[in-house]
């Protein structure tokens, strides 16, 4: 049910910002990251790749065989993604609430 649920969120921002970049139309450089849906898509990617079973069986064997550093290097691979997407949101929540907070908040 959980992942049903995450998915319908995913699948939401997706509706709800569909493909534009926050802010104007040009963007600010980086549109790819700089939306919703890729963000959560980011995030949830490397959450969701622990899960499929095939894995977990490799990352369990691997811990059992005293073979860690194997699971450490896939966990510091697909961390990257994960890691990228939370710095665009925390980076979007500070400056969003900078704006509110100094009376100029964003048009949007």
């Amino acid at each position: 049910m959980t992942y049903a649920l995450w998915a319908l969120i995913v699948v939401h921002l997706l509706l709800l910002d569909g493909f534009k970049p926050f802010q104007t139309p040009e963007g600010d450089g980086d549109p790819v990251f700089h939306q919703r849906f890729y963000q959560a898509v980011a995030i949830s990617l490397p959450l969701v790749i622990l899960r499929i079973p095939p894995v977990k069986r490799w990352v369990i064997s691997k811990r059992a065989n005293g073979q860690q550093w194997k699971v450490w290097l896939l966990v510091s691979v697909i961390a990257v993604p994960y890691l990228v997407g939370f710095a665009y949101i925390i980076n979007e929540e500070i400056f969003t609430g900078m704006m509110c907070l100094t009376m100029h908040p964003p048009a949007n």
